[in-house]
């Protein structure tokens, strides 16, 4: 019994933590880097063997950062000998809802092409894998396929041509490997807004984590201030959380990409304040807000403009303060940072976007230019044709009036010689060569079957009458064969 539906992308709330939306562009169509070429109605006949296959990648560490790799595999004993094994693990999925749909993109080398598009999930329970697609949004990417559903042939130019396969999954790429399908990439589906829930996101965590550090000191014996229990670090996160949630949803702004996104987002709690990033302004403001029951409630209209001061440290702290130090954390330094990298990476957006733009811009300008020249060219090509066919006529209308010139004085009282005169527009220059030569042949066996030709002038018959039925006559157009 089949099964539809086992994993449905659509179903997925963007609020579901356990998920990261993804967009693969996993092949195009022409030829790719590995001499091969998928033709659309090929992949469209296989593309259902995509769903429900694994995102696959294998994760290495090196100076301090992740990233993925590429196919990887090893060598390894098992009972039937030394084997290749897969070394990649699988972080999230293509479902049956994976939508695949076919996208037109401009690539790096100027051309377009298109590309097959589906829709996946990744499971942040893996997080190495999801911390590196937040931290970079954008991966390059390369299909796998199961080796023994593959039929084609090869053309006489080397390259390979598919008609039949079958999709294994979807790999992974680090930023230093290259991808057979050109500029194949799979894409966090990020909005501006996520870009901003993840931010509080992470804030969260790194809370989370300076308390967690603050009651390890505490049990041993050090700091007993700051943290009571864990029903404090509890509250003060859930606190965190709200305010978080009430900034974020009280206004929306759009911009000129017609992204939508929160217009304020959390940057610190200051006693009975919460302090706001304004995108608008993209300044720093205070506003007041008081516990209600166990919620809270922000006074949007109570906002007051905040500027950042730096201060130094004191020397001669105590041997508790300096553990603190160890410890602690500055909230808006962390945002700031986050901040910045997200603010980065939009920009590197919007930098991509330009430059594809200006390429477009310079495609349409050479494109417009040729098209220009091809207008100009035009009418004078057409005036050439015409002119050429124009003398191509003459010439062949002077050959034809040449012919008939030159059987005139002896074809005039024909009366056949006049028809072939009357349509000579409508006969080719060989039919009226051929006509009139069969015409003054007649003629003269009719005559003088003896009489032989000037030398100026056109050829008499040669007849040879010999035990063949038929008779030919010598003309300066060929022999002409005439029944006895």
């Amino acid at each position: 019994m089949k099964i539809h539906n086992i994993f449905v992308v659509d179903e997925i709330s963007n609020e579901d933590t356990r998920f990261l939306k993804v967009e693969i562009d996993v092949l195009h169509t022409g030829l790719n880097f590995n001499k091969s070429i998928f033709e659309k109605d090929i992949v469209n006949e296989c593309v259902d063997t995509i769903k429900n296959t694994p995102i696959v990648g294998y994760i290495s560490n090196s100076n301090n950062s992740s990233d993925f790799e590429g196919h990887e595999y090893k060598l390894s004993r098992t009972e039937n000998g030394i084997e290749y094994v897969y070394s990649g693990n699988a972080y999230g999925v293509i479902p049956e809802s994976c939508n695949p749909r076919w996208v037109t993109r401009l690539c790096d080398d100027g051309e377009e092409r298109e590309f097959l598009r589906v829709d996946g999930v990744l499971w942040r329970k893996f997080e190495d894998a999801s911390d590196i697609f937040v931290r970079d949004v954008v991966k390059q990417h390369s299909m796998e396929i199961e080796f023994n559903s593959v039929e084609g042939y090869e053309d006489e130019d080397g390259i390979y041509h598919f008609t039949k396969f079958a999709f294994e999954g979807c790999c992974i790429l680090g930023d230093d490997k290259e991808p057979a399908m050109i500029n194949s990439k799979i894409e966090l589906n990020y909005t501006v807004d996520e870009f901003i829930k993840n931010v509080q996101s992470e804030l969260i965590n790194k809370y989370n984590t300076y308390t967690k550090l603050l009651s390890e000191k505490n049990s041993k014996g050090g700091i007993t201030t700051m943290s009571k229990n864990n029903d404090f670090s509890l509250s003060i996160n859930q606190r965190i959380e709200e305010l978080a949630k009430i900034i974020s949803s009280q206004e929306t702004i759009t911009d000129e990409y017609d992204y939508t996104y929160s217009r304020y987002y959390l940057v610190d709690v200051q006693d009975d304040e919460v302090i706001v990033v304004d995108n608008k302004d993209y300044n720093y403001y205070g506003f007041s807000y008081v516990e209600d029951g166990d919620g809270v409630k922000i006074d949007f209209s109570s906002g007051v403009r905040k500027k950042i001061t730096y201060d130094n440290y004191v020397d001669g702290t105590s041997s508790n303060e300096e553990e603190v130090s160890e410890v602690t954390f500055n909230l808006e330094d962390v945002v700031s940072e986050l901040k910045t990298y997200y603010q980065n990476k939009i920009k590197e957006f919007e930098n991509s976007l330009s430059e594809i733009t200006s390429q477009k811009d310079e495609v349409t300008n050479n494109y417009n230019e040729v098209k220009e020249k091809l207008e100009e060219i035009e009418p004078k090509y057409n005036d050439f044709v015409v002119a050429e066919q124009k003398r191509i006529d003459d010439e062949i209308k002077a050959e034809k009036d040449s012919v008939i010139k030159d059987f005139e004085t002896h074809l005039s009282d024909i009366e056949e010689f006049q028809t072939i005169k009357d349509n000579i527009d409508e006969l080719s220059l060989e039919e009226i060569e051929n006509k009139c030569s069969v015409l003054y042949t007649k003629k003269n066996l009719q005559t003088n079957f003896s009489k032989q030709p000037k030398q100026d002038s056109l050829a008499l018959p040669d007849i040879n009458d010999d035990e063949n039925d038929n008779v030919y006559s010598s003309s300066r157009y060929g022999n002409i064969t005439l029944n006895k």
